[in-house]
């Protein structure tokens, strides 16, 4: 499953909980002054902006990068072979269908959160190019 954030200190029974669903946990270790670290929107932020230059040379990039979120746009047959490999987004707006002519192009929004690593960031373009073949 998708991984469950906690904090650090946190409730005791979250890692236990968690791991009885087979679901993994990411701690954010707290601030001295037990505040969420100031950098978690520089991190989304960063990776956003390395997934926007993978995606670059290979699909229509909609607007200017807003931050954590990317809206780009590639054929449907490309969008149905990376969520069969595997990725996780959402088509974008709302209503649209995989089912279709493949060549038809489809929108998607792409969000980078703050626990959103570049080994995450480059599988996902590799399904994209690996899929796109």
């Amino acid at each position: 499953g998708r991984p469950l954030a906690t904090t650090a200190p946190s409730y005791s029974l979250y890692p236990v909980l968690a791991a009885v669903q087979g679901c993994p946990t990411i701690e954010i270790p707290l601030a001295p002054d037990f505040g969420l670290p100031d950098d978690l929107a520089t991190r989304a932020n960063a990776m956003a902006a390395r997934l926007e230059s993978g995606l670059a040379s290979s699909v229509e990039l909609m607007f200017p990068r807003g931050g954590n979120m990317i809206f780009a746009r590639w054929p449907r047959a490309l969008h149905r072979q990376a969520q069969a490999a595997g990725a996780a987004y959402f088509l974008w707006p709302d209503g649209q269908k995989l089912d279709g002519p493949e060549a038809d192009m489809l929108s998607a929004r792409l969000v980078c959160s703050w626990s959103t690593d570049a080994a995450a960031v480059d599988a996902f373009l590799a399904t994209l190019t690996q899929s796109g073949r």
